[in-house]
């Protein structure tokens, strides 16, 4: 069996939205066993909750961004909100014209980004929160 990232790495793909000013930051990178990038990451972002797959809970990944950014509230999101190609669809519905041409193009290959801005949507859709068309700035 042959990987793309030696055992020791992990991919990691993050949607962070701030309300303030409705942007939208993607990320997708490789990690180390420790998760470093994504805590510092998330450390940048200041969150005040994050969302994991609810198979996630009690996993390493959970634990250490509980330990390290423990103001933030966490929250378990059902795995079929997880879906890339719905995220794709909401990237093209949500951002400008402009960015969606380049984003599309940019992240098209980004399955865990687009799969986290799906999550992301999702959550706040059950929230009774919804966005307008092209109200949101994705980078």
């Amino acid at each position: 069996m042959s990987s793309a990232f030696p055992r020791s790495h992990f991919e990691v793909g993050s949607a962070c939205l701030r309300l303030s000013d409705l942007n939208v930051e993607l990320s997708q990178f490789c990690d180390d066993q420790s998760y470093s990038k994504t805590i510092s990451t998330l450390q940048r972002l200041e969150p005040t909750q994050i969302l994991f797959l609810p198979q996630a809970q009690g996993g390493l990944l959970e634990k250490i961004t509980k330990n390290e950014i423990s103001t933030a509230r966490v929250d378990h999101v059902a795995r079929s909100n997880w879906n890339w190609q719905r995220g794709l669809t909401h990237l093209h519905h949500f951002s400008s014209r402009e960015e969606a041409a380049v984003l599309g193009t940019d992240t098209s290959s980004k399955y865990l980004c687009l799969s986290a801005l799906a999550a992301l949507l999702a959550y706040f859709e059950e929230l009774s929160k919804s966005f307008v068309k092209g109200t949101l700035n994705i980078k």
